[in-house]
C-alpha cells in the first residue's frame, strides 16, 4: 500500500521551500550578477519541479478513479490531507469532477465532510463552491447538524461559510 499521504506532503513542503527561495533571492537580484543569477535559477527550479504527486494527478486525469482502486485511494487522501501549495486548489477542483462520477463509501464521504467542516473553520477558497457541491452525495442528518452549528458561529466568516454551504443541501432537510 502507497503512502499517499507522505507523497502529497513532500510535495507541498518542497514546492513552499522553493517558493521561499524564490521570493528571498527576489528581494537581492538587483544588488549584484550573482544575486541575479541565483534568482533565475531559484524561479527556474520552482517552476522545473515535478514529483510523483504530478504523475499521479495526470493519471487520475487521464485514466479516471472509477475502476483504479490506487488511484482513488490517492484521490481521497489529497482530499484528506487538503495541500496549500501553487495550483493545489486547481488540483483538488479537478479531483472533485472524478469524484462526482463515483458511488462513494461511508469512509470516503466521511472524508469529503471533514474536508467541508475545515473549509468552513478556517478558509474557503475559491473552490469552495466545486467541493459544497458535493454536498448532496455525502449529506446525513449529523453533517447536516454540524453545518448548521456553525451557521450560529460568533466568527462572521464561519458564518458566512456555513450558511454558504446550507444552501447545497436537499431543500427537504433544510425545512
Amino acid at each position: 500500500m502507497t503512502d499517499f499521504t507522505s507523497i502529497i506532503s513532500r510535495h507541498e513542503e518542497k514546492k513552499r521551500n522553493l517558493r521561499i527561495k524564490v521570493d528571498e533571492t527576489r528581494l537581492l537580484r538587483d544588488k549584484t550578477p550573482q544575486n541575479r543569477t541565483k534568482c533565475i535559477k531559484a524561479a527556474q527550479e520552482y517552476r522545473e519541479f515535478t514529483s510523483e504527486l504530478d504523475d499521479l494527478v495526470a493519471d487520475c486525469l487521464k485514466y479516471g478513479i472509477e475502476h483504479d482502486s490506487n488511484l482513488r485511494e490517492f484521490v481521497f487522501a489529497y482530499i484528506e490531507c487538503d495541500p496549500y501549495f501553487y495550483r493545489s486548489g486547481y488540483i483538488l477542483e479537478k479531483l472533485i469532477q472524478k469524484v462526482k462520477k463515483l458511488n462513494l463509501t461511508h469512509a470516503e464521504k466521511k472524508s469529503i465532510q471533514r474536508l467541508l467542516i475545515r473549509r468552513i473553520e478556517t478558509r474557503a477558497l475559491r473552490n469552495f463552491r466545486n467541493i459544497c457541491r458535493l454536498i448532496p452525495k455525502v449529506e446525513t442528518e449529523e453533517f447536516y447538524r454540524e453545518v448548521c452549528n456553525r451557521s450560529k458561529s460568533r466568527n462572521p466568516d464561519v458564518k458566512r461559510r456555513a450558511e454558504f454551504a446550507i444552501e447545497y443541501f436537499p431543500i427537504d432537510r433544510r425545512m
